[in-house]
C-alpha cells in the first residue's frame, strides 16, 4: 500500500506548520555523499510560508524522477500547483526570468526555502534553467547539465561553473 503522503512531505509540512505557530524546529536529515549532484534528501530548512514548504515537499518527493527531464520550468511550475499555488507561466526558464514583474534579487548562494533560482541561457542551452532552493544552500532541479532526474546540487558548487542570473520568491 502506498502512504498518501511522503515523508519527506510530511516533515517538512510538521516544519512550516510549527513555524507558522511560532514555535521553531530544527530538521537536518543526511547530506549527500556527493558535493554536487544527489537523489538523497537534502538538508531540510524551514519555509516562510506553507505554499513554498509544500512545494520543496512535493519536488522532493519527485527525487530521481526522469518525467522533467528537459522541462525544468514545468518541474518547478508544477511543484507551485501542487501547492495550490499558481505561480505563472512561460515557454522557457529564460521567459520567465525575462517576464517576471516583482522582485528580481541577485545572485546569492543561500536564498530562501521555495526561491527560484535562474540561470542564463548558454551555447548548449538557449532556454535557460531553473531550480528550486530548498534552503542551507541547497536547489533542488530537474535535469540539467551531467545531472539526469530531479536531484539537488549544492549552489555555491554549481555557481562557481555556471552563474545564476538571481532568485524570486513567486508564492
Amino acid at each position: 500500500m502506498k502512504p498518501i503522503i511522503g515523508i519527506r512531505r510530511l516533515i517538512t509540512l510538521a516544519a512550516v506548520i510549527a513555524t507558522t505557530a511560532g514555535g521553531t524546529l530544527g530538521l537536518a536529515a543526511a547530506a549527500s555523499a556527493s558535493p554536487d549532484a544527489s537523489y538523497a534528501t537534502p538538508t531540510l530548512a524551514v519555509a516562510n510560508d506553507p505554499a513554498e514548504g509544500s512545494a520543496v515537499a512535493w519536488a522532493e518527493d519527485q527525487l530521481g524522477s526522469t518525467q522533467w527531464d528537459g522541462y525544468c520550468l514545468e518541474f518547478v511550475l508544477d511543484a507551485y500547483n501542487q501547492a495550490g499555488a499558481n505561480i505563472g507561466s512561460a515557454d522557457s526558464a529564460i521567459d520567465y526570468w525575462n517576464g517576471y514583474t516583482g522582485t528580481k534579487n541577485p545572485p546569492n548562494t543561500n536564498p530562501p526555502v521555495g526561491a527560484l533560482i535562474f540561470y542564463g541561457p548558454t551555447s548548449s542551452n538557449p532556454y535557460g534553467h531553473v531550480a528550486m532552493s530548498v534552503g542551507n544552500g541547497r536547489a533542488i532541479s530537474s535535469e540539467e547539465r551531467d545531472n539526469t532526474g530531479v536531484h539537488t546540487f549544492d549552489i555555491a558548487t554549481r555557481d562557481a561553473s555556471y552563474s545564476d542570473l538571481g532568485w524570486v520568491m513567486p508564492a
